[in-house]
């Protein structure tokens, strides 16, 4: 399965796919593999889904993590670039993990993932991509 759902989003590891029961458990997962120490940033965005929420605001209190939210900037045109921007400055090296979804629930806002994965890379910061909105619709991959 991984196999092919890795071909779907054109993924070249199936290895660097995890096919879960829900966001929240993945997420859940995933911040209970992280080395996280005290003052690492974690990066989500305004009105994200509760499913990649809760589990970071519970790492907050247990290991005093802080949580950057990056605002979405107001309803005009070019919206959608102008947050593309702001959480592409947001990270910096302070940055551990930047955890979004690939478009935005509320409003259909996509993401850049690959300038995105990028940036994370440059920082060695975790990305973590809930697909749930589009994957299914439209094939997306950081690579």
């Amino acid at each position: 399965m991984k196999e092919r759902f890795a071909k779907f989003i054109e993924a070249p590891n199936p290895e660097s796919i995890a096919i879960i029961s829900s966001v929240s458990y993945g997420v859940a997962i995933v911040a209970k593999n992280i080395p996280f120490e005290k003052g690492d940033e974690i990066i989500l965005l305004e009105e994200q889904f509760p499913s990649n929420f809760y589990t970071w605001k519970q790492l907050k209190k247990e290991k005093g993590v802080v949580l950057k939210t990056i605002s979405a900037p107001p309803l005009e045109l070019g919206r959608g670039k102008k947050w593309n921007e702001q959480l592409l400055e947001a990270i910096t090296p302070k940055t551990k993990v930047v955890s979004i979804p690939n478009v935005h629930w509320t409003d259909g806002t996509l993401f850049n993932l690959m300038a995105i994965c990028q940036r994370t890379n440059d920082v060695s910061a975790y990305l973590i991509i809930d697909g749930t909105q589009k994957c299914g619709c439209v094939a997306v991959f950081c690579g």
